[in-house]
């Protein structure tokens, strides 16, 4: 087979050929022995190829992580390594909730616990301010995954209550495209880590170029970005625009960013 001409994959014989090949070598060596199926040196050659068979697959396993487009789970972490870049963990979700204040306003630090009862899921305050009533106090999960993706009017519980709080509810507020807390996501998915590593491979990022940028969106602390964008020049020589999309909690979801 030329070298150039190579299938790209681990190429193994099937259990019949193994067993096929263990008969002609018993042929060879005793050329009067009966190998009909049902001798003994055909059971033998069965139990053979059994044994080759299931040490095979474990070389089939180790193969398909050597190739980024077979590798999965640790494997492809480990390619992502090669390349300098990460797969994307699980990130909560983020919005705003409005809280009961009396007076002047409350001052409620980032950091401050809520929690969804009927989950038990929990959210932090992200901005430290002083927070009149009922203005959007902005707040991200604690907790990870599209579980975190909360309706707007769900109602969640201050832990430790800020002077100046005077219910322990807060009130999930309606964000601009109708949702509430939005944009909880799971970890990326080998699929989609394995895209960004071909588009690293062929794109290495370097000395500014569009890989780079896009590297660096891509490794924003928090959000689930799906595909990020760059845009030379958008406002003149020496400028850069950039732009990127969320991975959808599901398929067909909103993916543009809060």
């Amino acid at each position: 087979m030329p070298l150039d001409n190579l299938p790209g994959k681990l190429v193994l014989p099937s259990r019949g050929q193994l067993r096929e090949k263990y008969l002609l070598f018993a042929r060879v060596r005793n050329p009067a022995g009966d190998s009909r199926p049902g001798s003994a040196v055909y059971l033998d050659a069965c139990v053979m190829a059994d044994m080759a068979t299931s040490m095979l697959a474990q070389c089939v396993t180790v193969a398909n992580g050597i190739n980024r487009a077979t590798a999965t789970g640790q494997g492809l972490d480990d390619k992502a390594a090669e390349l300098g870049t990460v797969r994307q963990g699980p990130v909560g979700a983020t919005g705003a909730v409005s809280a009961v204040i009396a007076g002047a306003g409350a001052t409620i630090l980032q950091g401050d616990l809520l929690t969804h009862i009927p989950t038990g899921l929990r959210f932090q305050v992200t901005q430290t301010d002083t927070y009149p009533a009922n203005y959007p106090i902005p707040i991200a999960g604690v907790d990870v995954g599209p579980q975190t993706n909360l309706d707007a009017g769900s109602i969640l519980t201050w832990v430790a209550p800020r002077p100046g709080v005077t219910d322990g509810a807060a009130t999930v507020l309606t964000q601009a495209d109708g949702s509430g807390l939005s944009d909880g996501a799971n970890s990326e998915t080998d699929d989609a880590l394995r895209a960004r590593l071909d588009y690293l491979a062929a794109n290495p990022p370097a000395s500014g170029n569009d890989a780079e940028y896009q590297d660096a969106i891509f490794n924003t602390p928090g959000l689930a970005i799906q595909q990020p964008f760059t845009y030379s020049g958008c406002l003149g020589p020496g400028s850069i625009g950039c732009a990127f999309t969320l991975s959808p909690a599901t398929s067909g979801a909103n993916r543009i960013p809060k």
